[in-house]
């Protein structure tokens, strides 16, 4: 990390580190981009919430391909379980 971060200067940094809190800037920072462009308009509101989400690993595509892919496969299955007790 070589440039600016959310946390630079902001008055909640104490109460974040202690109490384990983190804004939408820290999570677009984590999760989307190090621009300070991206993240630089968030608000600085913190709650353990956010902090969960930031600090969750960020999926690869083809892991979130799959996921939706199993998840449709669960759907289809759930869909003919239902039309299988229709027709008895």
């Amino acid at each position: 990390m070589s440039g600016p971060i959310p946390c630079d200067g902001c008055r909640h940094r104490p109460r974040c580190e202690s109490e384990l809190l983190a804004c939408e800037r820290l999570v677009i920072f984590r999760r989307v981009s190090e621009k300070p462009a991206r993240w630089s308009y968030a608000p600085r509101l913190p709650s353990h919430d956010l902090y969960l989400q930031a600090q969750r690993p960020v999926e690869s595509a083809q892991t979130i391909r799959r996921r939706a892919r199993n998840a449709n496969v669960d759907e289809v299955l759930a869909d003919k379980a239902l039309l299988d007790d229709w027709e008895e």
